[in-house]
């Protein structure tokens, strides 16, 4: 699917007689290209149709987590390049 969102035009995800989508499909189909674009990019790309309403919540929980998880690591890396610098400064210092 990567290479279809690299286009400059918008995508259509149909669902449309599909009856299920497991929380781990729409993790790994759909959320996990949050790794590649922020939120706001891949709604720019990407429209839906023919969601049920629980395949649409299964979706659009699986991109609340795996945003959380990304703006999480975000936060964990930068603490972790603080302590370094703090750690290397303290070092000079003493």
């Amino acid at each position: 699917m990567r290479p279809l969102l690299d286009k400059d035009e918008k995508n259509i995800l149909d669902f449309t007689g599909v009856n299920v989508v497991t929380n781990s499909f729409a993790d790994e189909c759909i959320a996990k290209l949050l790794l590649e674009m922020p939120l706001d990019e891949l709604k720019k790309r990407t429209t839906f149709r023919g969601l049920n309403p629980l395949a649409e919540r299964c979706v659009l929980v699986a991109l609340q987590r795996r945003d959380k998880v990304i703006k999480e690591a975000k936060i964990l890396q930068e603490r972790k390049i603080q302590k370094n610098t703090y750690n290397r400064l303290k070092k000079d210092i003493y």
